[in-house]
Protein backbone atom coordinates (compact mmCIF):
# COMPACT_ATOMS: atom_id res chain seq x y z
CA UNK A 1 0.00 0.00 0.00
CA UNK A 2 1.49 3.42 -0.96
CA UNK A 3 2.59 5.55 1.98
CA UNK A 4 0.23 8.39 1.14
CA UNK A 5 -2.75 5.98 1.18
CA UNK A 6 -1.62 4.63 4.56
CA UNK A 7 -1.53 8.17 5.94
CA UNK A 8 -4.94 9.04 4.48
CA UNK A 9 -6.57 5.92 5.91
CA UNK A 10 -4.96 6.42 9.30
CA UNK A 11 -6.28 9.98 9.42
CA UNK A 12 -9.75 8.77 8.49
CA UNK A 13 -9.63 6.10 11.19
CA UNK A 14 -8.74 8.77 13.74
CA UNK A 15 -11.63 10.89 12.48
CA UNK A 16 -14.06 8.11 13.41
CA UNK A 17 -13.60 9.24 17.01
CA UNK A 18 -13.93 12.97 16.27
CA UNK A 19 -16.28 14.98 18.49
CA UNK A 20 -18.18 16.21 15.43
CA UNK A 21 -20.67 13.63 14.16
CA UNK A 22 -20.59 14.95 10.58
CA UNK A 23 -16.81 14.49 10.45
CA UNK A 24 -17.14 10.95 11.83
CA UNK A 25 -19.74 9.95 9.25
CA UNK A 26 -17.83 11.58 6.40
CA UNK A 27 -14.72 9.66 7.43
CA UNK A 28 -16.65 6.37 7.37
CA UNK A 29 -17.89 7.08 3.85
CA UNK A 30 -14.38 7.98 2.68
CA UNK A 31 -13.07 4.73 4.16
CA UNK A 32 -15.50 2.94 1.84
CA UNK A 33 -13.95 4.80 -1.07
CA UNK A 34 -10.51 3.56 0.01
CA UNK A 35 -11.47 -0.13 0.17
CA UNK A 36 -9.99 -2.71 0.13
CA UNK A 37 -6.98 -0.92 1.65
CA UNK A 38 -9.15 0.30 4.53
CA UNK A 39 -10.44 -3.15 5.56
CA UNK A 40 -7.66 -4.19 7.92
CA UNK A 41 -7.43 -0.75 9.59
CA UNK A 42 -11.20 -0.83 10.12
CA UNK A 43 -10.98 -4.31 11.66
CA UNK A 44 -8.20 -3.07 13.95
CA UNK A 45 -10.30 -0.06 14.99
CA UNK A 46 -13.28 -2.31 15.69
CA UNK A 47 -11.18 -4.58 17.92
CA UNK A 48 -9.19 -1.93 19.80
CA UNK A 49 -11.47 1.09 20.20
CA UNK A 50 -13.61 1.38 23.31
CA UNK A 51 -15.74 4.15 21.77
CA UNK A 52 -19.18 2.94 20.72
CA UNK A 53 -19.55 5.37 17.83
CA UNK A 54 -16.23 4.16 16.37
CA UNK A 55 -17.38 0.56 16.65
CA UNK A 56 -20.74 1.38 15.04
CA UNK A 57 -19.15 3.12 12.08
CA UNK A 58 -16.48 0.45 11.66
CA UNK A 59 -19.11 -2.32 11.59
CA UNK A 60 -21.24 -0.34 9.15
CA UNK A 61 -18.30 0.33 6.84
CA UNK A 62 -17.11 -3.28 6.90
CA UNK A 63 -20.61 -4.46 6.04
CA UNK A 64 -20.83 -2.03 3.12
CA UNK A 65 -17.39 -3.05 1.83
CA UNK A 66 -18.27 -6.75 1.95
CA UNK A 67 -14.77 -8.17 2.41
CA UNK A 68 -14.68 -11.71 3.86
CA UNK A 69 -11.65 -10.83 5.98
CA UNK A 70 -14.05 -8.99 8.30
CA UNK A 71 -16.08 -12.10 9.18
CA UNK A 72 -14.17 -13.12 12.37
CA UNK A 73 -14.31 -9.56 13.74
CA UNK A 74 -18.03 -9.25 12.93
CA UNK A 75 -18.73 -12.56 14.63
CA UNK A 76 -17.07 -11.11 17.70
CA UNK A 77 -19.43 -8.12 17.77
CA UNK A 78 -22.69 -10.08 17.46
CA UNK A 79 -22.90 -10.05 21.26
CA UNK A 80 -21.73 -6.47 21.70
CA UNK A 81 -23.55 -4.60 24.51
CA UNK A 82 -24.63 -1.90 22.06
CA UNK A 83 -27.78 -2.90 20.18
CA UNK A 84 -26.86 -1.01 17.01
CA UNK A 85 -23.46 -2.70 16.80
CA UNK A 86 -25.20 -6.06 17.15
CA UNK A 87 -27.76 -5.19 14.50
CA UNK A 88 -25.25 -3.95 11.95
CA UNK A 89 -22.96 -6.92 12.60
CA UNK A 90 -25.80 -9.34 11.88
CA UNK A 91 -26.73 -7.44 8.74
CA UNK A 92 -23.13 -7.34 7.53
CA UNK A 93 -22.68 -11.08 8.05
CA UNK A 94 -25.86 -11.73 6.11
CA UNK A 95 -24.69 -9.59 3.22
CA UNK A 96 -21.38 -11.47 3.27
CA UNK A 97 -23.34 -14.76 2.96
CA UNK A 98 -21.27 -16.18 5.83
CA UNK A 99 -22.30 -19.75 6.69
CA UNK A 100 -19.72 -19.54 9.46
CA UNK A 101 -22.00 -17.02 11.17
CA UNK A 102 -25.14 -19.22 11.24
CA UNK A 103 -24.77 -20.67 14.79
CA UNK A 104 -24.16 -17.22 16.29
CA UNK A 105 -27.03 -15.70 14.32
CA UNK A 106 -29.37 -18.46 15.48
CA UNK A 107 -28.50 -17.59 19.08
CA UNK A 108 -29.61 -14.01 18.44
CA UNK A 109 -33.12 -15.22 17.55
CA UNK A 110 -33.69 -15.34 21.33
CA UNK A 111 -32.31 -11.86 22.00
CA UNK A 112 -34.40 -9.53 24.16
CA UNK A 113 -34.42 -6.72 21.60
CA UNK A 114 -36.83 -7.22 18.66
CA UNK A 115 -34.61 -5.26 16.26
CA UNK A 116 -31.71 -7.64 16.93
CA UNK A 117 -33.97 -10.64 16.34
CA UNK A 118 -35.18 -9.06 13.08
CA UNK A 119 -31.69 -8.40 11.77
CA UNK A 120 -30.51 -11.89 12.71
CA UNK A 121 -33.48 -13.42 10.86
CA UNK A 122 -32.86 -11.28 7.79
CA UNK A 123 -29.18 -12.19 7.83
CA UNK A 124 -30.01 -15.90 8.01
CA UNK A 125 -32.30 -15.49 5.02
CA UNK A 126 -29.51 -13.81 3.05
CA UNK A 127 -26.99 -16.49 4.01
CA UNK A 128 -29.39 -19.19 2.83
CA UNK A 129 -28.03 -22.08 4.90
CA UNK A 130 -30.88 -24.68 5.18
CA UNK A 131 -29.85 -25.49 8.75
CA UNK A 132 -31.38 -22.15 9.76
CA UNK A 133 -34.90 -22.91 8.52
CA UNK A 134 -36.07 -24.52 11.75
CA UNK A 135 -34.92 -21.56 13.83
CA UNK A 136 -36.51 -19.02 11.52
CA UNK A 137 -39.74 -21.03 11.47
CA UNK A 138 -39.90 -20.78 15.27
CA UNK A 139 -39.79 -16.99 14.91
CA UNK A 140 -43.14 -17.14 13.09
CA UNK A 141 -44.60 -17.29 16.61
CA UNK A 142 -42.67 -14.28 17.89
CA UNK A 143 -44.86 -11.78 19.79
CA UNK A 144 -43.51 -8.88 17.68
CA UNK A 145 -45.26 -8.29 14.35
CA UNK A 146 -42.14 -7.09 12.55
CA UNK A 147 -40.16 -10.13 13.69
CA UNK A 148 -42.81 -12.46 12.28
CA UNK A 149 -42.83 -10.46 9.07
CA UNK A 150 -39.04 -10.77 8.77
CA UNK A 151 -39.30 -14.50 9.37
CA UNK A 152 -41.79 -14.89 6.51
CA UNK A 153 -39.56 -12.81 4.22
CA UNK A 154 -36.46 -14.82 5.17
CA UNK A 155 -38.12 -18.21 4.62
CA UNK A 156 -39.11 -17.69 0.98
CA UNK A 157 -35.54 -16.71 0.14
CA UNK A 158 -34.45 -20.30 0.69
CA UNK A 159 -36.43 -21.21 -2.46
CA UNK A 160 -37.30 -24.46 -0.73
CA UNK A 161 -40.77 -25.98 -1.14
CA UNK A 162 -40.64 -27.26 2.42
CA UNK A 163 -41.22 -23.74 3.74
CA UNK A 164 -44.55 -23.30 1.92
CA UNK A 165 -46.66 -25.09 4.59
CA UNK A 166 -44.98 -22.86 7.18
CA UNK A 167 -45.92 -19.67 5.35
CA UNK A 168 -49.53 -20.45 4.34
CA UNK A 169 -50.94 -20.11 7.90
CA UNK A 170 -49.40 -16.64 8.13
CA UNK A 171 -52.09 -15.43 5.71
CA UNK A 172 -54.35 -15.50 8.80
CA UNK A 173 -51.95 -13.60 11.08
CA UNK A 174 -53.43 -10.83 13.22
CA UNK A 175 -51.09 -8.26 11.64
CA UNK A 176 -51.81 -7.04 8.11
CA UNK A 177 -48.13 -6.56 7.20
CA UNK A 178 -47.37 -10.18 8.13
CA UNK A 179 -50.30 -11.31 6.00
CA UNK A 180 -49.06 -9.14 3.15
CA UNK A 181 -45.56 -10.58 3.39
CA UNK A 182 -47.00 -14.10 3.42
CA UNK A 183 -48.95 -13.45 0.21
CA UNK A 184 -45.85 -11.96 -1.41
CA UNK A 185 -43.70 -14.90 -0.29
CA UNK A 186 -46.11 -17.49 -1.68
CA UNK A 187 -46.08 -15.70 -5.01
CA UNK A 188 -42.29 -15.66 -5.09
CA UNK A 189 -42.34 -19.40 -4.41
CA UNK A 190 -45.04 -19.94 -7.07
CA UNK A 191 -46.78 -22.08 -4.48
CA UNK A 192 -49.56 -23.96 -6.27
CA UNK A 193 -50.72 -25.51 -3.01
CA UNK A 194 -51.49 -22.00 -1.71
CA UNK A 195 -54.09 -21.30 -4.43
CA UNK A 196 -57.19 -21.52 -2.21
CA UNK A 197 -55.73 -19.54 0.72
CA UNK A 198 -54.58 -16.82 -1.70
CA UNK A 199 -58.03 -16.69 -3.30
CA UNK A 200 -59.45 -16.17 0.19
CA UNK A 201 -56.88 -13.43 0.79
CA UNK A 202 -58.44 -11.42 -2.06
CA UNK A 203 -61.18 -10.64 0.49
CA UNK A 204 -58.77 -9.40 3.17
CA UNK A 205 -59.68 -5.97 4.61
CA UNK A 206 -56.13 -4.67 4.04
CA UNK A 207 -55.30 -3.31 0.57
CA UNK A 208 -51.69 -4.52 0.53
CA UNK A 209 -52.71 -8.06 1.45
CA UNK A 210 -55.16 -8.14 -1.46
CA UNK A 211 -52.56 -6.56 -3.75
CA UNK A 212 -49.93 -9.18 -2.94
CA UNK A 213 -52.48 -11.98 -3.11
CA UNK A 214 -53.57 -10.86 -6.59
CA UNK A 215 -49.98 -10.55 -7.73
CA UNK A 216 -49.10 -13.95 -6.25
CA UNK A 217 -51.96 -15.63 -8.11
CA UNK A 218 -50.50 -14.31 -11.34
CA UNK A 219 -47.06 -15.68 -10.46
CA UNK A 220 -48.62 -19.08 -9.79
CA UNK A 221 -50.50 -18.87 -13.10
CA UNK A 222 -53.33 -21.31 -12.30
CA UNK A 223 -56.50 -21.00 -14.45
CA UNK A 224 -58.48 -21.56 -11.27
CA UNK A 225 -57.68 -18.01 -10.21
CA UNK A 226 -59.15 -16.39 -13.31
CA UNK A 227 -62.73 -15.89 -12.13
CA UNK A 228 -61.69 -14.40 -8.78
CA UNK A 229 -59.22 -12.06 -10.46
CA UNK A 230 -61.90 -10.87 -12.91
CA UNK A 231 -64.17 -10.13 -9.97
CA UNK A 232 -61.34 -8.32 -8.24
CA UNK A 233 -60.72 -6.22 -11.35
CA UNK A 234 -64.38 -5.21 -11.41
CA UNK A 235 -65.12 -4.51 -7.77
CA UNK A 236 -62.04 -3.99 -5.61
CA UNK A 237 -62.00 -0.43 -4.19
CA UNK A 238 -58.20 -0.11 -4.49
CA UNK A 239 -56.69 0.92 -7.83
CA UNK A 240 -53.44 -0.83 -6.89
CA UNK A 241 -55.28 -4.09 -6.28
CA UNK A 242 -57.18 -3.76 -9.56
CA UNK A 243 -53.87 -3.15 -11.34
CA UNK A 244 -52.37 -6.30 -9.78
CA UNK A 245 -55.47 -8.25 -10.84
CA UNK A 246 -55.17 -6.99 -14.42
CA UNK A 247 -51.51 -7.90 -14.65
CA UNK A 248 -52.17 -11.33 -13.19
CA UNK A 249 -54.99 -12.00 -15.62
CA UNK A 250 -52.47 -11.53 -18.41
CA UNK A 251 -50.19 -14.06 -16.75
CA UNK A 252 -52.90 -16.63 -16.00
CA UNK A 253 -53.81 -16.75 -19.68
CA UNK A 254 -57.59 -17.24 -19.37
CA UNK A 255 -59.07 -15.80 -22.61
CA UNK A 256 -62.41 -15.28 -20.86
CA UNK A 257 -60.74 -12.36 -19.10
CA UNK A 258 -60.50 -10.28 -22.30
CA UNK A 259 -64.06 -8.80 -22.11
CA UNK A 260 -63.53 -7.95 -18.44
CA UNK A 261 -60.26 -6.22 -19.26
CA UNK A 262 -61.81 -4.31 -22.15
CA UNK A 263 -64.64 -3.07 -19.94
CA UNK A 264 -62.11 -2.08 -17.30
CA UNK A 265 -60.18 -0.16 -19.95
CA UNK A 266 -63.27 1.97 -20.61
CA UNK A 267 -63.96 2.39 -16.91
CA UNK A 268 -60.51 3.20 -15.51
CA UNK A 269 -58.89 6.63 -15.76
CA UNK A 270 -55.49 6.18 -14.08
CA UNK A 271 -52.76 6.03 -16.78
CA UNK A 272 -50.65 3.36 -15.05
CA UNK A 273 -53.71 1.15 -14.60
CA UNK A 274 -54.73 1.66 -18.24
CA UNK A 275 -51.24 0.67 -19.39
CA UNK A 276 -51.36 -2.49 -17.30
CA UNK A 277 -54.77 -3.43 -18.71
CA UNK A 278 -53.60 -2.78 -22.29
CA UNK A 279 -50.55 -4.98 -21.72
CA UNK A 280 -52.69 -7.80 -20.31
CA UNK A 281 -55.09 -7.63 -23.28
CA UNK A 282 -52.17 -7.69 -25.71
CA UNK A 283 -50.70 -10.77 -24.02
CA UNK A 284 -54.02 -12.64 -24.13
CA UNK A 285 -54.64 -11.78 -27.79
CA UNK A 286 -51.29 -13.05 -29.03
Amino acid sequence: MPIDIVDIIQTLILDLSHANNDIRERAAVQLLDNAPDSVLPLIAALKTSDEVHVQRLAVWALGEIGDARAIPALLGTLHHPDERVQDWSARALGELRSSEAVPALLELLHHEHPSTRRNAISALGWVGDPSAIKGIAAALNDPENLVRSCAVDALWRFRNGDVIPLIIPMLDDSDEWVRSQAAHALGELEANQALEPLLAALQDPADWVRYNAAFALGKIGDFGAGKALMQCLETDPSANVRRAAAESLGRVGDLQAIPYLEKAMDRENAPNLQRTIQAAIAILKR
